[in-house]
């Protein structure tokens, strides 16, 4: 579902993934790469999913790192939100 050709339907596989918790962890790729999809609300949706995860989602600090530079604030809000979770 983080691929489907709606913007819609991906950001709410990540809002569903979120609630998951832990259970989700193997979707932590996916998530990573949801960090860089061209809507905002998806690559918000799938930072706000890590925070949620938890320490099974350590491996995609990197990218969340990375997705700080996001050019909208929203995004690098929810980034930052998730990185503060996973300390």
């Amino acid at each position: 579902m983080l691929k489907d050709d709606r913007p819609i339907i991906r950001e709410q596989a990540a809002h569903s993934l979120s609630r998951f918790k832990a259970a989700a962890s193997p979707a932590v790729a996916a998530l990573s790469a949801a960090l860089k999809d061209e809507y905002i609300d998806v690559r918000a949706a799938a930072a706000q999913a890590f925070g949620e995860i938890g320490p099974s989602a350590l491996k995609a600090v990197p990218e969340l790192k990375e997705a700080l530079a996001d050019p909208n604030e929203a995004v690098r809000t929810a980034v930052s939100a998730a990185l503060d979770k996973l300390k």
